[in-house]
């Protein structure tokens, strides 16, 4: 009988333990489900971004209680494209931090730091992104550009021979030159309508400097 009387209380503790624990595993649940976006309404931000409807897609987004990495990528670039440069960087850090193998988010850091005129800052999160990417053409294509206007040729052909580019139009000489024009031909170690590799450059400049009619020349 004493057993008897033991085993109830016992057997009333452990069904009533589950109340609580049942309870907070379903607020846990209904939290995680507010706070992630369901397919549709992703696929509505998606048209957002493509229809190049900035606002609309930051009002949406900020409507959502809590932001994944894809929800970051299209907040963030709906802030840039507005011109909200700071947010939009902080936006691409939080996304970087949710998904740091992204390859978007370093772009796009490097995109903001660009438009800021940070320029050694947007290459070096361009590196970062081709880190992850080494074949990516837009990334390539944009550190070559940025090299090229600070005036780093080699560093700009390095990345640019990657995609298949440049494409020599023209080899002229801005002024008459007093010399054998097949000499200066045969220092050329490229030619027009041929992609204008590293390679060739370095040689072409050691060949022009060779002849020793130049005082200065540039590529």
């Amino acid at each position: 009988m004493e057993s008897g009387r033991q085993l109830d209380p016992i057997g009333r503790t452990r069904s009533t333990s589950f109340v609580p624990i049942i309870l907070w595993l379903c607020l846990v649940l209904s939290c995680v489900a507010a706070s992630q976006s369901s397919p549709a309404d992703k696929l509505k931000l998606e048209q957002l971004l493509q229809h190049e409807q900035w606002q609309q897609l930051i009002d949406a987004i900020e409507r959502v209680p809590a932001r994944d990495a894809d929800l970051d990528y299209y907040y963030g670039t709906a802030l840039a494209q507005l011109g909200h440069f700071e947010e939009a960087r902080k936006v691409f850090l939080d996304g970087q931090r949710l998904q740091p193998q992204d390859k978007r988010f370093p772009t796009e850091l490097g995109g903001v730091a660009y438009k800021q005129k940070r320029y050694s800052e947007a290459a070096s999160w361009l590196h970062r992104a081709l880190r992850l990417d080494p074949h990516d053409a837009y990334a390539n294509d944009f550190l070559a550009t940025i090299y090229f206007l600070q005036g780093n040729l080699e560093a700009a052909l390095k990345y640019w021979n990657r995609i298949g580019k440049p494409q020599i139009e023209s080899v002229r000489s801005e002024q008459p030159l007093r010399m054998d024009p097949t000499l200066l031909d045969r220092a050329f170690a490229f030619a027009p309508a041929s992609q204008l590799r590293l390679p060739d450059l370095l040689t072409s400049k050691a060949r022009a400097a060779g002849l020793g009619v130049f005082h200065v020349f540039r590529f």
